[in-house]
């Protein structure tokens, strides 16, 4: 999934059949605080926000 690049809320919750919402939310806003993800808001009608990997989560599933 890392090299798949940016992926919208919906498009995560299709990678993982079953997740709850909640669960979901929860597991992006640590990866964010983890640094391994980013979370890129565009001032559009209706909102979008994209996540992608950083340089470290894709360093580390390399190793």
């Amino acid at each position: 999934m890392v090299e798949a690049g940016p992926l919208r809320y919906t498009d995560l919750q299709r990678q993982v059949p079953g997740i709850f919402q909640r669960m979901l939310t929860l597991t992006l806003r640590q990866l964010r605080e983890d640094g391994l993800i980013t979370r890129t808001t565009y001032a559009e009608v209706p909102p979008r926000v994209e996540y992608a990997f950083t340089p470290l989560a894709a360093a580390s599933t390399r190793s």
